[in-house]
């Protein structure tokens, strides 16, 4: 499978590549090295051109190539051989880089398990005009329905949460602006558009908040976000600041309220899909339809691969959402840890937590979390620095090493969280061809 790279990835892949490229000695001793003297993949190599021009081209070669052995990405192994010949800082550089591309496929794999979910479930509506399968059919109809109805509050709150990560940006920009206003009246104006950016971001999540499923639960903070908005709008218009200040406040406590609470809210539904179920519905109608004549032979096929790929999202599903639950709760510590040592200024607080820290940790490394999102290794590594620092009585050393393990940690529960709410969008993407066959059951 071609490794399918996003722009960031991509010109760090160029910016870390074509400083060792200059020459086509150089280009050859390393490529060659990384993927094997008989590789396959050499055959689609131009070695010519400026190094810009040579690195632009070998990125997206060895991208399009994929693997050049079960598990092994042509791109990842061509880092990997480079990260032996660079110094401590270069190699941090390059491991952020490989744990980019390491989520990038996982991404792809869950995209391509998704469509075949898909797929099957296409195949299966398909049929629904025969009496024999249709009957076949409603025995699992409950399961079917069981499982939308999941993916459907997955949908929701996922759409909530970007929604409120968005307003995130929003937010900045406004509170930017209200700084600025004492010394330039003249923001009043550039106010009033944003503003207008403001509601209508907020009329979106408001109309995805009233779907009568779940406006009960999502009321509170839809009312403090509509509230919020309102008196900016308000503020901006009578160029008050104090109004303003109130506004700003209101949308910061809706927007922390909701970021927290939808959160929470899809965790629990993706922990809730049964997906399981599904899988074994599935898998008990494949062996149905064999044995059903006049069937498509194509069809039992495509539904156990789709089982198969159930299955496979299942799995994933469980790690993310454990994975994710086991670094919240370290999240929460180190955040607590931080914001003690800056009001108080005493590192005794690093002292006094860090085995609990450790403690909160150890699940992580002993579970499936590089499964879950790639970076653990790198946090083993963060860990044991501390722990050397610790030893020591060099506070401003102690200091340095808990930063760079937060900070490493932090890298790595973005990486999951963005991780999990991928994988809920492939799984929300289901949806559709789902709906299709229990609309022609219905």
């Amino acid at each position: 499978m071609a490794l399918n790279l996003d722009a960031a990835n991509r010109a760090a892949l160029v910016r870390l590549l074509q400083p060792v490229f200059a020459t086509q000695d150089q280009r050859r001793a390393l490529v060659e090295l990384a993927l094997g003297w008989d590789s396959p993949a050499l055959a689609t190599i131009d070695w010519s051109g400026e190094a810009q021009v040579f690195t632009v081209r070998l990125v997206g070669v060895l991208a399009d190539f994929g693997e050049v052995a079960p598990g092994q990405q042509a791109l990842v192994a061509v880092l990997a051989t480079l990260r032996e010949r660079l110094g401590a800082d270069r190699q941090a550089e390059i491991d952020d880089l490989l744990d980019a591309l390491a989520g990038a496929r996982q991404r792809e794999v869950a995209r391509a398990q998704a469509a075949s979910v898909g797929a099957g479930f296409e195949a299966l509506s398909r049929l629904v005009g025969s009496p024999e399968i249709a009957a076949l059919l409603r025995r699992y109809q409950s399961d079917f329905e069981g499982a939308r109805s999941k993916v459907g509050t997955i949908g929701h709150y996922k759409a909530l949460h970007d929604g409120f990560q968005a307003l995130e940006d929003l937010y900045a920009v406004l509170n930017g602006r209200r700084q600025r206003l004492a010394e330039h009246a003249d923001d009043w104006d550039m106010l009033a558009l944003e503003s207008g950016d403001l509601g209508d971001a907020v009329a979106a999540l408001l109309a995805e908040g009233a779907d009568a499923r779940f406006a009960a639960q999502d009321a509170p903070v839809m009312s403090l976000l509509r509230r919020g908005s309102d008196t900016v709008a308000a503020a901006a218009a009578a160029r008050r600041l104090d109004q303003l200040e109130s506004g700003l406040m209101s949308l910061q406590r809706a927007i922390n309220l909701g970021l927290a609470g939808f959160n929470d809210k899809l965790l629990a539904a993706a922990g809730e899909l049964p997906l399981t179920r599904l899988n074994e519905a599935m898998a008990g109608l494949r062996g149905s339809l064999v044995s059903l004549p006049g069937v498509d032979p194509a069809v039992p096929a495509r539904v156990d691969a789709a089982a198969a790929a159930m299955d496979a999202l299942a799995r994933q599903l469980v790690v993310l959402v454990q994975a994710h639950g086991q670094s919240q709760d370290l999240d929460d510590e180190l955040r607590r840890v931080a914001t003690t040592f800056v009001l108080q200024h005493d590192i005794g607080e690093v002292r006094n937590a860090w085995e609990d820290i450790k403690a909160l940790a150890a699940p992580l490394h002993a579970g499936e979390g590089e499964a879950a999102a790639p970076g653990l290794a790198r946090i083993r590594e963060e860990q044991a620095r501390v722990d050397g620092a610790l030893d020591g009585q060099d506070e401003a050393r102690i200091e340095e090493m808990f930063r760079r393990y937060r900070s490493r940690f932090a890298a790595y529960f973005r990486a999951l969280d963005k991780q999990l709410l991928d994988l809920c969008a492939q799984i929300e993407s289901i949806d559709e061809p789902l709906g299709l066959l229990l609309g022609r059951l219905t």
